[in-house]
């Protein structure tokens, strides 16, 4: 089964999502699985998954950026462009297990995000997964923005009201010892 992130932030920020495979059953899937990513329409992909050891020895990425036509936009081996689309080879293996990736899109306009899916297929035709339930092989993509700027991420956030709430607690001590002191 397909498995799908969202973005969250506002305009201009960067947010992962994870994006891959779930061996929902009923039996271990040896083969591998093709999972194939398309970027949310307002979204622009800045990173994609990138083994630095599979280029020094020139073996292929697990991720590939493909353009329009399907064909794959950089050397096996190499670091991936951005791009619209991007193929993944995965293991699903035994039953409940998952395989994710992790993209990193940077989102550029507040729009009705469409178009991001992941679609989850066989990855060699000789060793087919013989799945019985194709409905679960395509997830969504969501992309959920909000108002704010590009720097007010859950992350900084956090950090802004714990410096927040330790600048009230230090107030208070401080108006706590002036007035005792008097």
């Amino acid at each position: 089964m397909a498995v799908a992130g969202t973005a969250r932030g506002p305009v201009g920020s960067r947010a992962t999502v994870r994006v891959g495979v779930r061996n929902g059953g009923p039996g271990a899937l040896p083969a591998p699985v093709r999972v194939e990513f398309t970027v949310p329409s307002g979204t622009t992909a800045v990173s994609s998954p990138y083994d630095f050891e599979s280029d020094e020895e020139v073996v292929d990425q697990k991720c590939r950026a493909l353009a329009p036509d399907g064909k794959p936009l950089a050397e096996p081996s190499a670091k991936q462009p951005s791009a619209r689309r991007y193929v993944c080879t995965a293991q699903a293996g035994a039953v409940g297990s998952t395989t994710t990736f992790p993209f990193t899109l940077r989102i550029d306009k507040d729009m009705a995000h469409r178009g991001g899916r992941v679609t989850v297929s066989d990855g060699d035709t000789g060793r087919p997964s013989h799945d019985t339930t194709t409905a679960n092989d395509t997830a969504e993509v969501a992309v959920e923005v909000w108002p704010g700027p590009s720097w007010a991420t859950p992350g900084h956030c956090v950090a802004a009201a714990i410096v927040l709430a330790v600048l009230l607690v230090a107030g208070a001590l401080a108006r706590w010892r002036w007035k005792r002191s008097r």
